[in-house]
């Protein structure tokens, strides 16, 4: 049954309307005056509200200007009544956002026709939106499920088939992993446009081999950027499919007037004889890569497995790098830098993420895509992650003390660093060690790392809750669960990843995936906060939807400290 709020201070003509509606099965709820009227609104969310244009007190503009800007009430249908028919006083209330108009006296009829009229139009708006809202949850499943160049299954979707095809069939498995060799190097010297329009050559070889076959192929993924993985439920026609693959993708491109041979390597491994899981299956069709690489280049496997020749990221990551690695702390190689978080509404610098950099005295900057990686493996994120903290706070205090405008800071924190039982008293201890408050302090946290020990997860997030440090999730909408977590964890913000935000004005997917995300952080209290923006479109389109933050090179780029220093005191100077 349909809810009206009829607020109507003539008591005839509000028991009239009373009357006409309950006879035609609507719920009813009056108020005598525009305050009573607008906190009933507030409570019962009615369908419709019919108010009266002219009272003592609020009048009906008063009351619909209220209720629009109430999140609450701001959006349901209002039919004034009016014993005047003034233009200008139709054209206010239209201005305001009234729906309809009828004037007094009127005809049951009338007001029924209204009323229906009314609701039509609210649930078509509402379907609308519901298929807007739907549609932008399967595009973000998409996305989340399949390489942003190639729209090929990544790793995700990889280990659905496969974890469902292990619950479905008791039959082997086998996975072709086909490697690109030197993919990098022809992306560095033909640049991405030409690398990205390879690789989708390069999909269209696989999937037309695979096509032609007569082999039953489950998947095609794209794992790694120069990683692929076919995956089988005929292990013995494995190799079979491989040499066909081989041999058609190393036929050579033309592309963009460039004629260009790629070198592909292979490797086959099968479920359960060699591998008892999809990771361990991976892994050793790499191995197959690696003796081909070793064939290929005369370097023994050991050598290659701990080299800049791995193929993919899943292998062994370089001993010499490991080495270097573990003296950076002492010799004091590492620093930090911050990259403004800046308030779309005021446009001032709120906060900032504290980025770990790697400055070795022979090697140069190493990407953090390199060295984190190791860290992790290697448990050398432990002391890597303390000195990050301690330094953050350190920093953060010293700002506080020159008077700068109150900036939190986040911190990204490893899984390796998450498991530690004694971590939310290492962070309280880098707090207290600064007499720093931990408003000040965010965590960032990545969502593969939430999903796999919730229980753990669940106790220290609530810790962290307690203590008072806002939790962000990073790269929203890049892992696993993203849908389904976010009531059960007590999460203060959502950043967006900059794949949703990269040329999201030429991407129709992109803006409705942001779109769906914003508005799911909003109905669940979250703020947003969009990363990577570089463009002024970007930000025009986050500022329409109601973005809160943003960072990204259109603003600034990551700043040593005493750069973004400047910044603060820049910022300080024109807020006094």
């Amino acid at each position: 049954m349909k809810r009206i709020l009829v607020i109507e201070d003539e008591p005839q003509v509000r028991a009239n309307i009373r009357e006409i509606l309950e006879f035609n099965d609507f719920a009813v709820v009056t108020a005598t005056n525009g305050i009573a009227g607008i906190q009933l609104a507030k409570q019962e969310q009615p369908e419709i509200i019919i108010c009266d244009l002219m009272m003592p007190g609020l009048d009906g503009f008063g009351v619909l200007e209220a209720l629009r800007q109430e999140p609450k009430t701001a959006f349901i249908p209002l039919i004034f009544l009016t014993a005047r028919s003034d233009r200008s006083d139709m054209r206010r209330g239209m201005e305001l956002g009234a729906d309809d108009y009828l004037t007094k006296p009127f005809e049951p009829s009338e007001l029924l026709r209204a009323v229906t009229a009314r609701l039509n139009k609210q649930a078509s708006i509402i379907q609308h939106y519901s298929d807007q809202v739907v549609a932008a949850k399967n595009q973000l499943d998409h996305a989340m499920h399949h390489h942003t160049i190639t729209d090929l299954p990544n790793w995700l979707a990889l280990q659905k088939t496969f974890n469902h095809q292990q619950s479905q069939s008791s039959h082997p498995l086998a996975l072709i992993a086909l490697y690109v060799r030197d993919f990098s190097a022809i992306r560095t010297s033909l640049g991405q446009t030409f690398s990205s329009l390879l690789l989708r050559d390069i999909v269209q070889r696989i999937q037309h081999c695979c096509e032609t076959s007569q082999i039953t192929v489950e998947l095609i993924s794209h794992l790694e950027t120069d990683l692929f993985g076919v995956l089988l439920t005929e292990p013995e026609q494995a190799h079979q499919l491989s040499q066909r693959l081989i041999a058609k993708l190393s036929q050579p491109y033309h592309i963009n007037n460039h004629r260009i041979s790629v070198k592909v390597l292979t490797g086959v491994a099968v479920y359960p004889a060699q591998s008892d899981s999809l990771e361990a299956l991976v892994r050793q069709a790499e191995s197959e890569i690696v003796q081909a690489i070793s064939l290929d280049t005369g370097v023994q496997p050991a050598d290659i497995a701990t080299s800049s020749q791995s193929p993919c990221g899943l292998l062994s990551s370089s001993f010499s790098l490991f080495e270097h690695l573990k003296n950076a702390l002492e010799e004091n190689e590492f620093s930090i830098h911050y990259q403004p978080q800046v308030d779309l509404k005021s446009g001032q610098i709120t906060g900032a993420e504290a980025l770990l950099r790697w400055h070795h005295p022979e090697l140069g900057m190493v990407s953090p895509a390199q060295f984190i990686p190791i860290a992790e493996e290697s448990n050398l994120i432990i002391p890597i992650g303390e000195w990050v903290l301690s330094t953050v706070c350190r920093q953060l205090k010293q700002w506080q003390l020159k008077n700068f405008q109150p900036i939190t800071i986040a911190v990204n924190l490893s899984a390796q660093q998450f498991k530690q039982p004694d971590l939310t008293d290492k962070i309280c201890h880098f707090l207290k060690k600064n007499d720093l408050s931990p408003f000040f302090l965010d965590v960032e946290l990545t969502e593969s790392l939430l999903i796999r020990d919730t229980e753990l997860t669940l106790k220290t997030l609530h810790q962290f809750k307690e203590l008072g440090i806002n939790i962000a999730v990073d790269d929203f909408g890049t892992g696993y669960s993203s849908l389904s977590y976010l009531q059960r964890f007590p999460f203060d913000t959502l950043k967006i990843d900059q794949c949703f935000v990269r040329n999201i004005n030429n991407n129709s997917g992109n803006m409705a995936i942001v779109k769906a995300i914003i508005q799911m952080a909003h109905s669940l209290n979250l703020s947003t906060i969009a990363e990577g923006v570089e463009t002024a479109e970007e930000l025009s389109f986050l500022q329409k939807n109601n973005c809160e933050a943003i960072q990204g090179y259109l603003f600034s780029p990551p700043l040593t400290a005493s750069s973004f220093e400047k910044m603060l005191v820049l910022a300080s100077s024109q807020g006094a």
